[in-house]
This record gives structure tokens, sequence and C-alpha cells, in this order.
């Protein structure tokens, strides 16, 4: 399993939605972190889990996870969590931050 990037620490999270396009579920997920608003967006997603949460909503730490070279399906080859509390974890095919 090979560590593609650390999306950030004590991101705020400011809206998730879940939608679906051409039979297929995209999450967006907008953060704020100090005073900076971004919205990262996930193709294709599986397995969504989401834990306990608060509000605001706080991901102390977010990774992804590029498990091409572990021979996962190409529409799972993307683990994405929150590796700290495990609040949020998912699957996707692509995405865009």
């Amino acid at each position: 399993m090979k560590s593609v990037i650390n999306i950030g620490t004590l991101l705020r999270v400011t809206e998730i939605l879940i939608s679906e396009e051409d039979e297929k579920v995209n999450v967006a997920i907008s953060v704020s972190k100090d005073n900076e608003k971004s919205t990262m967006r996930f193709y294709n997603v599986s397995n969504f889990k989401m834990g306990y949460f608060t509000y605001p909503m706080v991901i102390d730490s977010m990774e992804i996870f590029d498990h091409k070279e572990d021979g996962w399906s190409k529409e799972q080859r993307f683990e994405i969590r929150d590796y700290e509390e495990g609040s949020l974890g998912f699957c996707c095919e692509n995405y865009k931050l």
C-alpha cells in the first residue's frame, strides 16, 4: 500500500454532498482551514462509511492510498480515510483536490 497524499490535518467539514451520475456515486467534501475553503471531489465512490460526527465536524488527519500495485480493482483504486479518528472512509476510482 502506497500513501499518495496527506490531505491535511484539522479540516473543518462544511458540507458533504453525495450525488449520482451515470449510475456511479460521487462525493464532494467541502472543508475549511485557517479561513481557506476548498472542495475535494471523489468519483465512483464505494464502501462509503461515516462513523460518529459532531458539529462542527473536524477531520483530524486524512490520507489517500493508491492500491493499484496491490491489485485492487479500478473502481477501488484509491482509499480515502481519516487515519486518526476513523470518522470517514471510502474507496473511489478517481479524485480531484
